[in-house]
């Protein structure tokens, strides 16, 4: 556990360092965000999910940011633990990697190479814990069962078709595939029944902040200021 929480900063750090070597040059970061529906397999169970990702593009091709996954389900299964009414919850934060290596009019392929920390737990939703603020007021939530500190490598494949191909950015319809491969401590349930394919669809949005070409930066009449995903060429339509 300890080499993987070094491995995640150490990539951190270097992807951070690498940005920032960039904007001294002039150049700017072109960012990305991806948002899909998630549909996978947790402790044995299927279960709905979402996952948000920021991308900077630190080149052409090569995109590098955070990720944020959740799953959840209410379910009858209690893992051997006296719970009323369980549900599970999963968390998971980590840094994403996306090379795109394959293009074609609107399609685009990407290999992506992702590092988690995720926090499963078990709650008990027939119980709830009430705590009070400093201000009078009060939080309640579903008490925890049970934990799980995991840490999970996720490469992947990501498709997308670009919907608006000469806009001044690009939106996206895509669909991704990822494995789990978790390691660390669970309290309930296996490993192994975190190791699992995952699969989602949405949609990604690149250009959203400064936009800078990074074959052309300086080059032309108006240096540094091109789309960072130029658009597709389409081929024009036949009329009959």
């Amino acid at each position: 556990m300890k080499k993987s929480i070094i491995t995640l900063f150490l990539s951190i750090f270097l992807t951070m360092a690498w940005a920032q070597h960039s904007i001294e040059r002039g150049g700017g970061i072109p960012v990305g965000v991806d948002m899909h529906y998630l549909r996978g397999s947790l402790a044995g169970h299927g279960m709905n999910g979402a996952n948000f990702d920021v991308d900077f593009y630190l080149t052409e091709k090569f995109a590098t940011g955070f990720s944020f996954e959740y799953f959840g389900r209410s379910m009858a299964d209690t893992f051997g633990f006296s719970v009323g009414l369980p549900r599970v919850n999963y968390v998971g934060l980590g840094w994403n990697n996306q090379l795109d290596f394959w293009e074609y009019n609107r399609w685009r392929a990407s290999a992506t190479f992702g590092l988690f920390f995720g926090g499963p737990t078990l709650v008990d939703r027939s119980q709830k814990i009430i705590t009070q603020n400093p201000d009078g007021s009060s939080n309640s939530q579903y008490k925890t069962i049970a934990s799980n500190t995991l840490f999970c490598i996720t490469p992947g494949v990501e498709l997308g078709y670009s919907l608006l191909p000469n806009a001044d950015f690009d939106l996206q319809l895509s669909a991704k595939l990822r494995y789990r491969s978790a390691e660390g401590k669970t309290e309930f349930s296996t490993l192994d029944a975190f190791n699992k394919w995952y699969a989602g669809i949405g949609i990604t949005i690149v250009g959203l902040a400064e936009r800078t070409s990074f074959r052309d930066h300086n080059h032309g009449p108006n240096p540094g200021f091109t789309p960072p995903r130029p658009p597709r060429n389409t081929p024009p339509s036949i009329r009959y």
